[in-house]
């Protein structure tokens, strides 16, 4: 049941984008987490991204707003993206583990690189979070992914 709910969110978020007129990227992430990624652009420089994973036993969520500075690198094909946000995570563990339910706050930056001829782009990032609940502790996450782009 919370895959599916976990589905449905992803796609309440794209429904979203077409108030924007900017675009929205659909993929995979692989790493903390591995799973389906979106972004969703409200601008050229703002987007919403987000994340749905199932590891073992749990079902993980994560909802970034994040600011894009499309200037600060040069990439001599396609663009070189510098991004940097904030958002929350969700881990929810399945009623067969003795687990509770983690909620987190993160602090994503990363790099993009959108492709000049195809409509893809590819991604890395570096996240430092800090879980709120059911203890406080902080971790450093990283995931790489490719989403393929509609404007």
């Amino acid at each position: 049941m919370r895959k599916s709910a976990a589905v449905v969110f992803l796609f309440l978020c794209a429904g979203g984008c077409s108030s924007t007129g900017e675009g929205l990227g659909i993929g995979f992430i692989a790493g903390a987490p591995t799973g389906m990624s979106i972004e969703i652009h409200s601008s050229r420089i703002t987007a919403v991204n987000a994340a749905v994973a199932w590891p073992r036993d749990s079902t993980y969520i994560h909802l970034d707003h994040v600011w894009h500075d499309p200037g600060l690198f040069r990439a001599e094909h396609g663009e070189l993206i510098f991004y940097y946000g904030i958002g929350g995570r969700l881990k929810l563990w399945d009623n067969s583990t003795a687990r509770d339910n983690e909620v987190s706050l993160r602090l994503p930056l990363g790099l993009c690189y959108v492709f000049e001829q195809a409509p893809f782009d590819i991604f890395a990032e570096i996240v430092p979070r800090v879980d709120i609940a059911p203890d406080s502790d902080f971790h450093v996450d990283a995931a790489i992914g490719l989403r393929i782009l509609f404007r």
